[in-house]
């Protein structure tokens, strides 16, 4: 069992075996021979196995709690931490004239570094439909009934119309392990919000009310940023002076930051803010940065 997930960790960090210099096992299990055989297969190397498993696990497990409760000891220590699965909603998908429910649509995938949030839209199936069931499941699984079920919340009030009428689900996810769900209708604005506390065991009602209430600025949309919204102003400003085939290429890099902006994710909207720039810089070096004020430059 242990190779599926060494091979998913590998395919998450964009790695082959070869890639990997050193293999250290931690964790009781790894004492096994099996085991330890298993992984020299996997890699073509014996995995260290000098230092004692279990100690190993009690200092990563000390460490994590030092830097939750922000202990001094561990203040010149940065741990980012992830989410361990994915997490989504149950959609249904149309096949030719038929509506088939039961399917996964991941919203936070597993690895996501957190406190995180990110969004996607979903539409209604049905014409006039003025409600949708929002069903949340973690796991992995292009089918929900394979992943496992987190609780549910009806968004009513949809305005009535043709199929298709958009609600934006966001999921906010923090170190408490508190998973946030908010449904927004987009014609109306009007927000729908569901709290799962499932994974914040031991955390009392006031402190999962003031987690909630601190992942308020992660839900801040990254379009809304100074610097991405000063970004944009400047590659639509020398949008206009381009060449078409410089055109092409600038709306191009455009398109795929938008939708880095639109996923939230900030290791994309990072790498594409990078490539945005270095793109611009060769038409226009700026030499004094933009205000949010100025109107024209």
């Amino acid at each position: 069992r242990i190779e599926a997930p060494i091979r998913r960790v590998l395919r998450d960090a964009g790695v082959r075996e070869p890639d990997v210099n050193e293999v250290i096992l931690v964790g009781g299990a790894t004492r096994m021979p099996a085991v330890v055989e298993r992984v020299r297969k996997m890699f073509g190397r014996a995995p260290h196995c000098r230092l004692n498993p279990d100690e190993v696990v009690g200092l990563g497990a000390s460490v994590q709690a030092g830097l939750i409760a922000c202990d001094r000891s561990v203040e010149d220590i940065v741990v980012t931490d992830v989410a361990p699965f994915s997490l989504g909603i149950a959609i249904s998908k149309q096949f030719g004239s038929e509506i088939r429910d039961g399917y996964y649509l991941p919203i936070l995938h597993r690895n996501t570094t957190i406190p995180a949030s990110r969004v996607e839209s979903v539409g209604t199936l049905q014409a006039n439909q003025s409600e949708v069931v929002v069903k949340i499941y973690q796991g992995e699984s292009r089918l929900v009934a394979d992943n496992l079920y987190l609780g549910e919340f009806t968004v009513k009030g949809i305005p009535r119309g043709p199929r298709g009428q958009m609600v934006d689900i966001c999921f906010t996810y923090d170190l408490n392990g508190v998973l946030e769900v908010e449904a927004t209708i987009v014609q109306t604005r009007q927000k729908t919000t569901h709290v799962v506390t499932r994974f914040a065991r031991g955390l009392s009602p006031s402190q999962i009310a003031d987690a909630v209430r601190a992942m308020e600025k992660l839900k801040t949309h990254p379009r809304e940023e100074s610097a991405n919204r000063l970004l944009m102003r400047r590659a639509e400003r020398i949008f206009k002076e381009l060449a078409p085939r410089e055109r092409s290429m600038l709306t191009m890099l455009l398109d795929g930051f938008e939708e880095a902006l639109s996923l939230r994710d900030p290791e994309a909207i990072e790498r594409h803010r990078i490539v945005l720039t270095e793109f611009l810089d060769q038409f226009e070096s700026p030499s004094e940065p933009e205000r949010e004020d100025d109107e024209t430059r």
